[in-house]
């Protein structure tokens, strides 16, 4: 029975909903493109004007590039026999598979402490940025090292030279491997 009362009443809308016809509800693709093709002009405009943006700022950007790496030999005994067989071919390329052991490991040290990697593990390490870029002389007098004053203010501890951007007043690692 409260089933007929429930069909049988009249359905009233929900308070704060204004209700619309169903037929309101539909997506109209010709009117969504006629509004977009009126619009056409603005849409361009802004398209436009962020592209022209764009190619400003990737052309006025320094290109930066950077690749290393940084080879160990194997210490496998089949090293020496590839060296054996490929050795004429590389000495063709200008490459030397040289077949010493000792001086391998003494080249390598030398790269190892020419990479990057390692000066910047160096310089956070002992704290050396400061006295390796800003550094002028030394006083004997009073046994301490001379900062530039043009490029490091030492009693506020902060990096006061002047660089053309992207460059910062701090020196980058870059600039200190260099």
């Amino acid at each position: 029975m409260s089933d007929m009362n429930q069909t049988n009443m009249p359905q009233q809308p929900m308070q704060g909903f204004p209700q619309q016809p169903y037929a309101d509800d539909e997506i109209d693709l010709k009117e969504l493109f006629g509004v977009l093709w009126d619009g056409k002009l603005i849409i361009a405009a802004v398209t436009g004007i962020a592209a022209i943006i764009a190619v400003i700022v990737a052309i006025s950007m320094t290109n930066i590039y950077r690749s290393e790496a940084l080879l160990m030999p194997t210490s496998g005994g089949d090293a020496g026999g590839l060296a054996a067989k490929f050795g004429g071919l590389a000495s063709l390329a200008g490459v030397s598979l040289g077949g010493g052991g000792a001086g391998d490991k003494t080249a390598l040290g030398i790269e190892v402490i020419k990479s990057r990697q390692f000066l910047q593990t160096f310089i956070d390490k002992r704290d050396v940025l400061v006295p390796l870029m800003a550094a002028e002389g030394w006083n004997k007098g009073s046994d301490t090292l001379k900062i530039n004053d043009d490029l490091y203010d030492v009693e506020t501890k902060q990096w006061v030279r002047e660089v053309d951007p992207p460059k910062s007043p701090e020196p980058s690692l870059q600039e200190a491997h260099e």
